[in-house]
C-alpha cells in the first residue's frame, strides 16, 4: 500500500506513463470488488424483503389486522430506531442531504426510505422525521430540484448545466 500511495501521488498531480498499467490494474481490482459488494447488497435486500414478508404473514396470522381490541405489531419499516451519534439536520443542510440521497438513488424514494438513508449516513432530521423531510422536499419541489412521482414518493432532478 505504501508503494501505491507513492504512485498515486505525484508532484504534478498525474502519474507518469510507466505507472499507468499499475494504476489501471488497481482500478480494475477495485471495480471488481465494487461489483462483488453490489451483488452482496442485492442479495441482502432480497433476503430482507423475504423476512419482512414472513413477518407480515406472522402478524396477520396472530390476528392483529382488523381487530380493534388487539393492535397489530409495527413492521420494521414503520418503526425506525435512531442510532446513537447521529447528527441532527435542519433547514438548508437537511435539504442538501436529501438532494444528495435522491441524486444517488436510481429510483423514486418514499419519505420513510429517505429517513432510513439519512440514518444510514449518520444524520437525522431535527424534529419529527416525516414532517421535517416532507417540509424540506416541498421547498425543493418549489425550487425545481425534486419531482414528486406520487404521494410521498420523490425523485431528484438532474442539475442542468448553466
Amino acid at each position: 500500500m505504501e508503494f501505491d500511495s507513492i504512485i498515486f501521488r505525484s508532484r504534478w498531480g498525474r502519474a507518469g506513463t510507466r505507472f499507468r498499467p499499475i494504476i489501471r490494474a488497481r482500478q480494475a481490482e477495485l471495480i471488481d470488488a465494487l461489483r462483488e459488494v453490489d451483488a452482496e447488497v442485492d442479495r441482502l435486500v432480497a433476503r430482507r424483503t423475504e423476512i419482512v414478508e414472513g413477518l407480515r404473514i406472522c402478524r396477520d396470522a396472530i390476528g392483529g389486522v382488523g381487530i380493534h381490541w388487539m393492535p397489530r405489531d409495527p413492521m420494521p419499516g414503520e418503526v425506525d430506531a435512531v442510532p446513537e451519534a447521529t447528527r441532527p439536520l435542519g433547514g438548508a443542510d437537511l435539504r442538501a442531504a436529501l438532494r444528495q440521497v435522491l441524486a444517488c438513488s436510481d429510483r423514486p424514494l418514499t419519505v420513510a426510505e429517505l429517513h432510513r438513508a439519512l440514518l444510514a449516513r449518520g444524520l437525522r432530521p431535527a424534529g419529527r422525521a416525516s414532517k421535517c423531510i416532507s417540509d424540506a422536499l416541498r421547498w425543493e419541489l418549489r425550487r425545481g430540484s425534486v419531482e414528486q412521482v406520487r404521494r410521498g414518493e420523490y425523485v431528484g432532478v438532474p442539475a442542468s448545466a448553466p
